[in-house]
């Protein structure tokens, strides 16, 4: 293989592959384009080569006789557009026949011009440049279309990345909500989760769009199979950790976490309410519900010794307190979950002072004299005295009592 031309080539070069196998056709060519600075003319005399000269010049034409030794020259154009690298590189025939039926053949294979030898330079520049031209077109095409699919491509895999990253976000955002409202020890829920729960906002607080919707929630959860909440204090756990370690304190808490959370039904919510105070929010319970449902409470806690290591077990049992949301103030509104919540207080307060391992739940009494707005500090002596006022009703469970 040979070149005219040996400077570096620019876009403005046009690369040919002259294929022959007549050295005075490739004299002739030459002399015919030698005044054509913009061609530069390869050449290859074994037809049986011909095809790997073309994968390793990659030129921009083939100009190709029909008549070589060794090889049909139709079939090696059927070879160059067998190959995916010179598939579309354009072949210009030059030959002797002017038979119609040959050249019929040679645009059949994928030939795409068929010249007599030899032309004119005129003509054959011409007609080199014309396809060479529409070559580079056409591979400019080609490879704008290939970037605009790789820019796809990336901005596809860009947006993965991003959905992936916004999910990972959404995962740790999530996470760290859970995280906030949940207790490392227990896994329950803490008294933060209280507020999402209930939405207890304060009225007052709250813009006016917002007390209407708390005013609506607060009409549903007054309603007679409306909510009860249970507060439930461990009774001596100080003893526990005194006595037995930290550890073993940890490993109660534990289990009464676990019994609790076996215990509360599907749209109840149990959380660590502080220390060793549990509350539990129980959905659907009404006035008659609530007693033997602390009666449960009470042997769920107290029934079986906890396992604390070392072979050791002990029993423990709870003060309970429990409260309805249907509560009224004076003046006819409800009372704000804080309040109801001091009213659970006051009363695992009593089950303090009356023994522990028992329950007292503070109810309303239907017609009776609403209670008024909770001023005094919770189990203080006035507002035990109060509680024990007959503005309520006052009961208590003790442990082993078969709930009814």
């Amino acid at each position: 293989m040979s070149a005219n031309n040996s400077s570096s080539e620019t876009h403005s070069v046009l690369r040919v592959l002259l294929v022959d196998d007549q050295p005075i056709i490739h004299a002739a060519v030459r002399r015919l384009l030698a005044d054509c600075p913009d061609i530069q003319l390869h050449t290859e005399r074994d037809g049986t080569q011909a095809l790997a000269t073309a994968l390793a010049l990659a030129p921009e034409l083939i100009l190709q006789d029909l008549q070589l030794d060794e090889i049909d020259g139709l079939d090696l154009i059927s070879a160059y557009r067998a190959h995916p690298d010179l598939a579309q590189v354009p072949v210009l025939v030059l030959s002797a026949a002017e038979e119609p039926i040959t050249k019929a053949e040679v645009f059949a294979r994928g030939g795409n011009d068929y010249v007599v030898k030899l032309p004119s330079v005129l003509e054959l520049s011409a007609r080199i440049r014309y396809h060479v031209n529409g070559y580079r077109a056409l591979r400019e095409r080609e490879l704008a279309f290939a970037e605009l699919l790789e820019s796809r491509r990336v901005l596809a895999e860009r947006n993965q990345e991003i959905e992936a990253r916004k999910h990972e976000l959404e995962l740790l955002n999530h996470d760290l909500a859970v995280s906030a409202v949940t207790d490392t020890l227990t896994g329950l829920h803490n008294r933060r989760f209280l507020r999402t729960f209930l939405d207890f906002t304060q009225i007052d607080q709250a813009p006016p769009a917002r007390q209407i919707e708390r005013r609506n929630f607060d009409a549903k959860m007054a309603h007679d199979d409306g909510v009860t909440l249970f507060l439930m204090d461990l009774d001596h756990f100080k003893r526990v950790n005194d006595e037995f370690g930290h550890d073993s304190g940890d490993a109660v808490l534990i289990e009464v976490a676990h019994r609790l959370r076996q215990f509360m039904r599907v749209g109840d919510a149990v959380l660590r309410w502080g220390g060793e105070e549990f509350l539990l929010v129980a959905r659907n319970v009404g006035k008659d519900m609530a007693a033997p449902l602390a009666a449960r409470l009470l042997d769920v806690i107290g029934t079986d010794a906890i396992p604390i290591g070392q072979g050791k077990s002990i029993h423990i049992s709870a003060s309970i307190g429990f409260a309805p949301l249907s509560f009224l103030t004076a003046s006819g509104a409800r009372f704000s979950v804080d309040h109801v919540i001091g009213l659970a207080d006051a009363a695992a307060y009593l089950s303090k002072h009356a023994g522990r391992a028992c329950a007292h739940g503070i109810l309303p009494i239907v017609g009776a004299l609403a209670l008024d707005p909770i001023n005094e500090p919770i189990a203080s002596p006035e507002f035990i005295s109060s509680v024990e006022g007959l503005r309520v009703q006052l009961i208590k469970i003790s442990a082993g009592q078969k709930a009814r």
